[in-house]
């Protein structure tokens, strides 16, 4: 029988709305060209999956974890569960979008628990590395980023490590309804509540224009019209305020939308 080749194991981390998705699409198209076979897990905040859906999926087996980030106990057992799942696959890539509040400073002691029922299946070389490369890019736009050496001793750079700022768990809030909204006021509601937030994101459906969807970090909204199945607007909001931002909400949508909506 011949021995598989390990699983070469990627993590994709960044705070909320820093491109993490845009990138991750940008490898699998790659990867797809090159008839490389990957797996993905996507790992949101929020109850409501809306990241999965807008990968480029190219028959690759895609499976989302959320409501949580998986470096916490609310996931950590459901991550550690979907890798040992993985190891079976014939795979050459494992790429795994973290939570934008994710801090992925603990997977080096959830893989002592995967390799203890996985064996050597997965390659995972993640260090603290001042020598690592930096590429700057447009959009993301990388050809080949998985096969630079990410160990390369040549660069000789200060590594400033960061300070994270104490937050409790983030409170965050879906906003939902199955009437026509239109993009133009869905993209108000989200400016207006941005000062709030940490990232509002979502799906919106206008019946005749069909689909689109919202992403809305920082001072950024951006609108664009997507492919989507169903005809309920679904919007995420992660709140900075915790339940304060509630009647925010509300005000917002009566203010901006205006249609019949719930909010969970």
């Amino acid at each position: 029988m011949t021995e598989q080749k390990p699983i070469q194991l990627f993590l994709v981390t960044g705070f909320l709305g820093s491109g993490k998705t845009t990138l991750m699409n940008n490898i699998l198209d790659d990867l797809a060209a090159r008839n490389i076979k990957a797996g993905v897990i996507v790992n949101e905040w929020g109850q409501v999956g809306i990241d999965g859906s807008l990968f480029h999926d190219h028959g690759f087996e895609i499976q989302e974890l959320n409501n949580g980030q998986i470096f916490c106990s609310c996931l950590a057992g459901n991550f550690v569960d979907a890798l040992v799942r993985f190891a079976d696959y014939p795979l050459d890539y494992l790429l795994v979008e973290t939570s934008g509040m994710a801090n992925p400073q603990p997977i080096r002691q959830m893989l002592k628990e995967i390799r203890s029922q996985t064996g050597e299946r997965y390659d995972y070389r993640g260090t603290l590395n001042p020598n690592a490369p930096i590429v700057e890019t447009s959009f993301t736009k990388v050809e080949g980023l998985l096969d630079l050496d990410l160990m390369n001793q040549e660069r000789s750079l200060a590594v400033r490590r960061s300070v994270k700022t104490p937050y409790k768990r983030p409170v965050h809030y879906v906003v939902s309804t199955k009437e026509n909204v239109d993009p133009a006021q869905a993209a108000e509601f989200a400016k207006r509540l941005l000062n709030h937030a940490f990232r509002i994101k979502g799906f919106i459906h206008n019946g005749g224009e069909g689909w689109f969807y919202l992403d809305a970090v920082n001072d950024q909204v951006e609108i664009k019209p997507v492919q989507a199945k169903g005809n309920e607007t679904k919007i995420v909001v992660i709140s900075k305020v915790w339940e304060e931002i509630l009647p925010q909400i509300e005000s917002a949508w009566q203010e901006t939308c205006g249609v019949p909506f719930e909010i969970k």
